[in-house]
């Protein structure tokens, strides 16, 4: 699982090839995945979390669903 970029290129930019690294690690969760096996969590931890975070997600929706359309409001 090595990430590798050719700089040695002609015209090869080391910023550019930093950059693609760096997107590589963040889209292959690289980061995340060595942080949440740092320590070890009780499968019941990770449900509540899991439910939490759905919780916040429904109610996120349902505040985006049910704010009022400015074109439709009655001005008195």
């Amino acid at each position: 699982m090595g990430y590798f970029v050719d700089v040695t290129k002609a015209g090869g930019d080391a910023v550019k090839a930093y950059r693609k690294i760096k997107r590589k690690i963040k889209e292959d969760r690289f980061i995340e995945t060595l942080r949440e096996k740092q320590y070890y969590r009780k499968p019941s931890e990770i449900a509540r979390e899991k439910k939490k975070q759905a919780r916040i997600t429904i109610k996120r929706n349902q505040a985006k669903s049910n704010w009022a359309d400015p074109s439709k409001v009655r001005n008195r």
